[in-house]
């Protein structure tokens, strides 16, 4: 089975690149994927599993947590979070628990 994976961020920065090909190595196929519905929507059946890198842009993109949420709760994914304390924080105003696989927080 192709291990497949949707990597949600937006722009480039180091840590993303880091990310980017620690999943390659691991033997991933990346869909990499701008933290906006219609890209969630073009890309939600390529991979069973979601990597979100959270950023300062969390507080304006509710249409996308919501969506992100629809979506995993539908088709069983895997979500897991990577952010600052307040990221993920403000993703758990509209992500339950239970559809968060793990959570990853950055300092």
């Amino acid at each position: 089975m192709e291990k497949k994976v949707i990597f949600i961020h937006e722009g480039m920065s180091f840590m993303v690149d880091a990310i980017g090909k620690n999943l390659q190595e691991a033997g991933y196929t990346i869909f990499n994927v701008e933290p906006v519905v219609d890209e969630m929507e073009a890309h939600q059946k390529d991979a069973e599993v979601c990597v979100f890198y959270l950023g300062d842009f969390v507080s304006e993109r509710s249409d996308m947590l919501v969506y992100l949420k629809d979506v995993c709760q539908e088709q069983e994914k895997l979500l897991l979070l990577i952010g600052h304390p307040v990221e993920l924080s403000m993703v758990g105003e509209y992500i339950q628990e239970e559809y968060i696989t793990r959570r990853f927080e950055r300092q």
